[in-house]
This record gives C-alpha cells, sequence and structure tokens, in this order.
C-alpha cells in the first residue's frame, strides 16, 4: 500500500541534519550505512521480518551531535 514501506528519523521543522543512520542485523553486520531512508533491503534482497538495530547521529546548529540507538522490527 505505499505506507510504511521506508525507516527513516522525523526531525521536526528541519532542525537538524543526519549525521549517522546505520542499521545493524542480529549477528552485528552492517545492512544500511547511509544518511537515506532503509526501504529493508540489503544488497537489493528483502530482509527477512526480523528486529533490527538502528544507531543515528543527528547534528542540531549550536548543539552537540544527539546520539540515539534503539531497535525497529521490520514486518513483512
Amino acid at each position: 500500500d505505499g505506507k510504511n514501506d521506508d525507516f527513516y528519523p522525523v526531525i521536526f521543522n528541519n532542525l537538524g541534519t543526519v549525521k549517522t543512520f546505520r542499521i545493524y542485523n542480529r549477528w552485528g553486520q552492517v545492512i544500511h550505512d547511509a544518511t537515506t531512508p532503509w526501504d529493508g533491503k540489503f544488497k537489493g534482497e528483502a530482509q527477512p521480518a526480523d528486529t533490527y538495530l538502528y544507531y543515528l547521529v543527528v547534528s542540531i546548529p549550536e548543539k552537540p551531535d544527539m546520539l540515539f540507538r534503539g531497535s525497529v522490527t521490520l514486518l513483512r
């Protein structure tokens, strides 16, 4: 249906920019390392439904960089 097809942080009012955005699988392999949304694929291949870890660094002018870590569940 085209809804929730990508995973990416929402930065309100365009106050900051994403400096680092990584997704890791359960074995610690980096499967996404870009400042663009993750579409649930790795090397063009759809990844299995599972829980993945994310690591995110956001830069906000005149403030220290903000680090976020957590998990996201991919459903198919």
